[in-house]
């Protein structure tokens, strides 16, 4: 018996014009059916078809939530979520750079290792004003393009108005392979509409009902994390909204106006004269002119105690409370411990010092990066880990159940009070038991803006669990091993310049009002880092290792490319470190040459603002591409000998030799060219010949003659 299930009904306020459903949830407020696609129902499927329709009637009156559907021939067909999170659901490419106008497409990709999935359900959102989903001849759709790797679609629509994507599939058949590894779910081809001046419009995931997304195999939550990502698009931008703030405020200035007064007088009298009087009329104010914004490449800062984005940063504060030793203090711990059940249980803090964040910067990401420890309370249950704003000030050496620093208590005991924290979540994500230790990502793009525009208010996160009883462990900021401890990572555009206004010349009678001067700013410094990208991904790890040989060329205004740079060239030693110093504060163009046979990850052309005394850090990738060419061996191929006796002999062991026989026709020969190469692979050449003695060929040449022996020298690389 084979069913399809499809929605038929929308009870819910949420999201009532979308006639589709989820493959893993029952989202609260939906009724699903299950029709059969014969006439008739065996009892056991007709077991299923009633238990499936009852715990999805449950989920639609917000008695219970449905995650995971299971195979038809399965006892139970829908079972909780019980997450062993190690999938992740991330884009690819994360960081896209398009032009306004072209068609490009980005994969929504499960990074599973060796974890099999069997259902996905993917919420992602993204701005209307600068993209459009469109088909392959570049025509607005509401469809986007399954891989085929899950292979029942059970929901599948875009929409353009609000931004929003929805794209469910799973596989049913217990028999059809379940995949694992890296692969793509779906294919979104999108369409640039408009410039984003330099900046990036996101791409991100949805983590809340009712568009949570999830992955599942057998029933079970196996989602570890989510990774949004943006979109840079060069080009038009639309109509924009200047900020003009002037420099100067000039007040009116009296100026002498001629003003005819008639007065009365006999008939016989001269006739009336013209009196003067003086009038004050306020002088011109200035006019601010707007200047256009240049563009912006986002920068990406780690932050993390005592290594990133260097060893003098010392900015992260962290504890945790425990309802269990309410007056025990536990800022020196290693562990963050956080524990849910019906007391409270124990809750990490956690905050980071943003303030080499410029303010006013645009975040355009940011991810909370923790490690958890492999310990558990038990192996059966997950939990789901909430991040919320704190709103009151606590002190990681200080801060207990009751108290949040020695002379404030909490408002409620556990920072449980209005005033101590939010009471709504930043971001969640399910945890579950792991073997070993292993990262856990945090979307916090929206709190650490806030930290960034109001650095007073930057009071951190609390960590907060809930679900089932469960106790779980992170590294704190005093963990041993410093690569573990929690970091933050922020990828942020640095506020545009400020136009200035320019004044307007005007005749008057007395002199014009110069506006007071203002402070002369200090100078500022463009540093960073080329590293040598091993992966080719484009992400800077922490351990990441310098690439020396890089040529860094800086250009201004006063020296635009490609004349001569505003500073000497530098080139990178072993660290792969670089600094530019006392530089005026302005726009500089940033421009990168690689060592030999590297290619770049990250860009070669940056267009960086330097403020008032501020260090701008661009870090930039580069790395050998991975080649298919064949290398030869001393041990699998032959060694050409320089020589004048017209012999070639090919040694493969010690056991007796095979001699080539030349040929009086035209045949492929093994031939060395008397000028030195880089490389120690023979060049492969056919040499025409009519006699036995083999030419000796001046210039290395690949013909047709190679792609003979070509066969032969990949088996024998394969062996």
């Amino acid at each position: 018996m084979v069913f399809r299930v499809q929605a038929e009904a929308t009870l819910g306020q949420s999201d009532l014009s979308e006639p589709c459903a989820h493959i893993t949830r029952a989202v609260p407020g939906r009724i699903w059916s299950a029709e059969p696609a014969a006439s008739a129902l065996r009892p056991a499927a007709l077991v299923l078809l009633t238990s499936l329709l009852s715990l999805l009637l449950m989920a639609a009156l917000g008695q219970t939530s449905v995650l995971a559907m299971r195979s038809p021939d399965s006892s139970a067909a829908l079972t909780a979520s019980q997450s062993s999170g190690t999938v992740v659901v991330n884009l690819n490419p994360s960081l896209s750079n398009v032009a306004r106008g072209q068609i490009f497409t980005v994969d929504l990709q499960l990074v599973a290792g060796s974890q099999q999935v069997d259902g996905a359900e993917v919420h992602l959102f993204f701005d209307p004003s600068y993209l459009q989903v469109v088909d392959a001849a570049g025509n607005p759709t509401d469809r986007i393009t399954s891989s085929g790797y899950l292979s029942q679609i059970l929901r599948n629509r875009v929409y353009t108005d609000t931004g929003r994507i929805h794209f469910a599939a799973g596989i049913y058949d217990p028999e059809e392979p379940k995949p694992s590894g890296t692969f793509p779910v779906a294919t979104v081809r999108f369409k640039a509409l408009w410039g984003t001046a330099g900046l990036t419009t996101p791409l991100t995931f949805g983590n809340a009902l009712p568009f949570k997304t999830e992955v599942t195999y057998g029933g079970v939550s196996v989602l570890g994390g989510v990774e949004d990502g943006a979109v840079v698009i060069s080009g038009e931008q639309p109509a924009a909204t200047w900020t003009v703030t002037p420099s100067a405020t000039l007040s009116a200035t009296p100026t002498s106006t001629a003003t005819a007064t008639h007065t009365s007088t006999p008939v016989d009298t001269a006739t009336p004269t013209a009196t003067p009087t003086t009038t004050d009329t306020p002088s011109p104010t200035a006019t601010p002119t707007p200047t256009a914004t240049r563009q912006c490449v986002p920068i990406t800062i780690w932050l993390q105690q005592g290594i990133l984005p260097d060893a003098s940063y010392t900015g992260v504060a962290d504890t945790f409370l425990s309802i269990d030793e309410a007056t025990v203090t536990h800022g020196g711990s290693i562990s963050l411990q956080m524990k849910n059940d019906a007391n409270g249980g124990k809750r990490p803090l956690l905050r980071f010092d943003v303030s080499r964040i410029p303010v006013g910067s645009l975040v355009t990401a940011a991810t909370l990066h923790l490690a958890q420890d492999p310990y558990r309370k038990n192996d059966t249950f997950s939990s789901s880990v909430g991040v919320y704003a704190a709103h009151r000030n606590w002190n990681a050496a200080e801060a207990t159940w009751y108290k949040a620093t020695a002379l404030d208590s909490w408002a409620s005991a556990g920072g449980d009070g209005a005033t101590d924290r939010s009471y709504v979540a930043e971001t969640s994500l399910d945890i579950g038991v792991i073997p070993e230790w292993q990262w856990r990502l945090f979307p916090v793009r929206e709190i650490v803006q806030y930290w960034v525009n109001n650095p007073a208010e930057n009071r951190g996160v609390f960590l907060i669990g809930s679900g089932f009883s469960q106790e779980f462990r992170f590294y704190s900021s005093e963990y041993p091993v410093a690569a573990q401890r929690p970091k933050l990572e922020v990828a942020y555009c640095l506020p545009p310049p400020t136009a200035t206004p320019t004044l307007t010349p005007t005749p008057t009678s007395t002199p014009t009002v110069t506006p007071t001067p203002t402070a002369t700013p200090l100078p500022g410094t463009i540093l960073g880092m080329v590293w040598n990208d091993l992966l080719g991904d484009g992400i800077m790890e922490p351990d990441a290792v310098g690439l020396a040989g890089a040529t860094l060329y800086l250009y201004d205004s006063a020296h635009p490319e490609p004349g001569p740079p505003a500073r000497p060239p530098l080139i990178t030693g072993a660290d792969g470190l670089f600094a530019f110093a006392s530089l005026a504060p302005g726009w500089y163009t940033l421009l990168r040459e690689n060592p030999m046979g590297y290619t770049s990850t990250t860009g070669d052309r940056f267009d960086v603002l330097v403020t008032s005394s501020a260090s701008v850090r661009v870090n930039l990738g580069a790395w050998i591409p991975p080649t298919h060419t064949p290398t030869a061996t001393s041990t699998l191929l032959p060694t050409a000998t320089p020589t004048c006796t017209p012999t070639a002999t090919v040694t493969a062991s010690p056991t007796p030799t095979a001699t080539v026989t030349l040929s009086p026709t035209p045949t492929a020969t093994v031939t060395r060219s008397p000028t030195p190469t880089a490389t120690n692979s023979p060049t492969l050449s056919p040499t025409p010949t009519e006699t036995n003695t083999p030419e000796v060929s001046p210039t290395p040449s690949v013909t047709r003659g190679h792609y003979l022996l070509l066969p032969l020298i990949l088996r024998a690389f394969q062996r």
